[in-house]
């Protein structure tokens, strides 16, 4: 059975754009540093890895993020809800990067082209990634059983950086003469080991499934919560909408139980019971306070109504529920060790901690009893 290796690229630069509404030119930074760029920058010279201040410089138009990753797997858990509607079986490897059944293999490939995504398909996860990284943005690379020898034998060892590989560990490969994917078949599991340490172990494994591969698990999507209103006659004025929306969203934040919404989704129906809007918000951050959520919802429903015909029916749905990580502290604060005080004085004013030691107690100078030294 074939399965569906997806890819967004540029994706934590995409999800920053989704979160914060920004439409231009976006790049992320983490310590000083660019981590990703969308794609009209990488085009234009911009690399990961580049200083934050030289980018700032040479790209003045161009909009930049720290880095969000609690953002990042909210667009996710979106981009996974909407494939989660075509196959129920999903793995999911990082923010950007999934295995998926094939149930619905043209509207998955018509999800690919919408979102600029990179597809691989094959019969096992190793080779699909493989095929991926041969595919253009917007397009599936195949690669069936019979062409796996050639295929594979065709490809270059310095693509498994891009599978999670150290580049140390391709460079030592390329040095030792292992010019393509097929040849480092050739290779046990004990050899690896010796020469190339864990790392090796770990590549003997990732080739090794290329012919034999576990099948894809069951996705458990998070749990959402909704809540919908019927209106007697159909509605399309601010003063109709609004403050039953107030009413929902009040309503429905009260029966969080202490989770917080990542996603807010806002859905209307006409008499005939058909989807006229269909909108949704990633939070920048997740939320459980009505007010909050009512001001996102706020901006999906002023945009609505400006747009659709008179509606019926209302719905709102709060997803990506998560629960926060509480944080155990004692009651009464424990008292500072004195030694760990002066060191963390020392770390930041070396030299300036003195004390007395005591060299002759029986002295009849005062002076000889004691003498003052820095404590380190």
């Amino acid at each position: 059975m074939n399965i569906l290796c997806l890819h967004i690229p540029h994706f934590v630069s995409r999800a920053m754009r989704r979160v914060m509404n920004v439409r231009g030119s976006v790049a992320v930074f983490d310590g000083g540093r660019i981590v990703c760029r969308t794609p009209d920058l990488a085009s234009a010279g911009l690399m990961p890895g580049d200083a934050l201040d030289r980018a700032r410089t040479e790209f003045p138009g161009v909009t930049f993020f720290a880095r969000d990753q609690l953002a990042e797997q909210l667009v996710w858990q979106e981009r996974l809800d909407a494939v989660y509607s075509l196959t129920p079986q999903i793995e999911s490897v990082q923010p950007g990067l999934a295995f998926t059944g094939l149930d619905r293999r043209e509207a998955l490939g018509e999800m690919v082209e919408r979102l600029a995504a990179c597809g691989g398909i094959a019969a096992t996860r190793p080779l699909a990634r493989l095929a991926m990284l041969r595919a253009r943005p917007g397009s599936i690379a195949y690669v069936t059983d019979a062409q796996r020898d050639e295929f594979l034998a065709a490809t270059d060892v310095g693509i498994l950086e891009s599978c999670g590989f150290d580049n140390n560990l391709v460079a030592k490969l390329q040095l030792f003469g292992w010019r393509s994917v097929a040849s480092l078949l050739k290779l046990s599991r004990r050899h690896s080991r010796i020469q190339f340490g864990e790392a090796g172990e770990q590549l003997h494994d990732f080739l090794q499934q290329c012919f034999s591969d576990r099948p894809l698990p069951m996705y458990l999507p998070p749990r959402t919560k909704e809540h919908t209103h019927v209106f007697e006659d159909p509605v399309r004025e601010p003063y109709d909408v609004v403050p039953v929306l107030e009413l929902m969203t009040h309503g429905l934040a009260e029966t969080l139980e202490g989770m917080r919404v990542g996603r807010v989704r806002l859905v209307a129906r006409d008499h005939r019971c058909a989807v006229v809007h269909n909108s949704a918000r990633v939070m920048r951050t997740p939320e459980a306070r009505a007010s909050v959520l009512l001001s996102a919802l706020r901006v999906l429903c002023d945009n609505m109504l400006h747009r659709v015909a008179p509606l019926t029916e209302l719905t709102i749905e709060f997803s990506a529920l998560t629960t926060p990580a509480y944080i155990r502290n004692e009651l009464f604060s424990k008292r500072q060790d004195l030694h760990t005080a002066v060191a963390a004085v020392n770390r930041r004013f070396p030299g300036t901690m003195k004390k007395v030691q005591v060299t002759a107690p029986w002295s009849a100078m005062p002076e000889e009893r004691t003498v003052v030294e820095v404590w380190e």
